[in-house]
């Protein structure tokens, strides 16, 4: 059914975010912005990340991740995940990017229709334009000093790495 014709690469600490409470654009939820750059096209979509920081805080706090993290980078990162039509999924490249069936393409949220210009590293895939008008993905990636030091020695990085674990 239409609930199920979509699924989205994200982890816990990452938001989708319609940005039409930032900037012009007509989209005020994600399925809005699916109907415009992803439904009539098909494949995938990337969305960048827009990085969050600490804030200076170094312990966990019972309050929301994001009534606790109010400060952000300036602008999008280049790096993004992927939300992809169930039917054009072949598998999965990295966290961060599928691959999808012939004829469909990864496209990105730059303007309707826009094929992603496909960069991948070993940590996972990258747009360089950093379309952020749209639609973005909120990555509270360092959290507080100690969240941060568990999530890197406990899950990891993409990459395999466990780095500052002692």
């Amino acid at each position: 059914g239409r609930d199920n014709d979509y699924f989205a690469l994200i982890d816990t600490d990452e938001f989708v975010v319609p940005m039409k409470f930032f900037t012009n654009t007509t989209h005020s939820s994600i399925h809005g912005v699916l109907e415009e750059y992803l439904v009539p096209f098909g494949g995938a979509l990337v969305v960048n990340w827009m990085i969050f920081g600490t804030g200076n805080k170094t312990r966990y706090s019972p309050i929301p991740t994001t009534k606790r993290f109010q400060f952000r980078e300036e602008e999008p990162s280049g790096v993004v995940k992927t939300i992809a039509k169930i039917t054009d999924f072949v598998r999965k490249r990295t966290p961060h990017s599928v691959f999808v069936r012939h004829p469909a393409l990864v496209r990105t949220t730059k303007e309707p229709g826009y094929v992603h210009k496909e960069q991948f590293e070993k940590n996972g895939a990258t747009d360089a334009d950093l379309p952020g008008d749209v639609l973005l993905l909120y990555h509270y990636r360092y959290r507080s000093v100690k969240e941060y030091r568990i999530r890197r020695c406990h899950r990891g990085e993409v990459n395999g790495s466990f780095k500052g674990c002692d």
